[in-house]
């Protein structure tokens, strides 16, 4: 949630590389850069404090990613097409048994 609040700000991320889902996240939007040590943290931190046209470009893009994927209906939409597939399949599960 944090993530998402700050791209929704515009404001590029620093993520630890560890963390599948953070460096997922990053990965998909284009709006964060993981590290996995202090040096590639430090390294991430003064690329965005010295080059504004790629922070800009990274918070900008962290911000339509979570538009994108984060609005209600967006959310409503992959819940609902979820729950069709797992009733399609309980559905040819109980039929299967039936046979």
């Amino acid at each position: 949630l944090a993530l998402c609040e700050g791209w929704v700000c515009r404001r590029p991320a620093i993520v630890q590389g560890r963390c599948e889902v953070l460096v997922g996240q990053a990965r998909r939007s284009n709006g964060g850069l993981p590290y996995r040590s202090f040096a590639e943290y430090a390294a991430a931190v003064r690329r965005l404090l010295q080059d504004f046209d790629l922070c800009a470009e990274m918070g900008e893009a962290g911000r339509q990613y979570v538009l994108d994927n984060y609005q209600w209906d967006s959310v409503l939409e992959r819940y609902e097409r979820f729950l069709s597939q797992v009733i399609q399949r309980r559905g040819r599960r109980s039929v299967a048994g039936r046979i």
